[in-house]
């Protein structure tokens, strides 16, 4: 076991927690784009984003390698290796859990912010359906089934598109 593999574990599973951290204020921005309506800012605060995540999992194939390096040269190879699990074999030492409930509380508060944008995006999208709706005369039901099951359109769709 090299203290080096540790070490870059370690720093690999650190650097990947405040990948995470950084990805919440860019979240927090897109919310407060989404709230705003500002269409024109939601292609950069999307292009930020991916630009993250493919940060976030660049650094994560590294967490993946440095982990199975060091479960390799603990002799743990081929059985279910998690960072708790590499840390007990270290008889803790390696602070590994504690990092990991680091990483796991910045996933989950990104993760927490990601689900309320996705919440108000939804409202902001049924609001401005529902504005649609309104302009163009078309009915709230829009698309239905008939008694047979097939579907039938109320058509006002096809009036709206013939206007542009």
């Amino acid at each position: 076991m090299s203290q080096e593999t540790i070490a870059a574990l370690q720093n690999s599973v650190a650097e990947l927690t405040q990948g995470f951290a950084s990805l919440t204020p860019i979240l927090l921005k897109e919310r407060e784009i989404i709230k705003k309506r500002r269409v024109d800012d939601i292609d950069a605060i999307n292009g930020e984003i991916e630009t993250q995540l493919a940060a976030l999992q660049r650094l994560d194939q590294f967490r993946q390698l440095h982990t199975k390096e060091l479960a390799k040269s603990l002799g743990l190879a081929g059985t279910k290796v998690t960072l708790s699990s590499l840390d007990e074999a270290l008889d803790g030492k390696a602070g590994l859990k504690a990092l990991r409930e680091e990483l796991v509380a910045a996933i989950e508060k990104a993760d927490k912010v990601n689900q309320e944008n996705q919440a108000i995006f939804k409202g902001v999208q049924v609001a401005t359906e529902t504005l649609l709706r309104a302009v163009t005369g078309e009915s709230s039901t829009g698309a239905g089934y008939n008694r047979q099951g097939k579907r039938q359109s109320s058509g006002s769709f096809h009036r709206f598109s013939k206007h542009l």
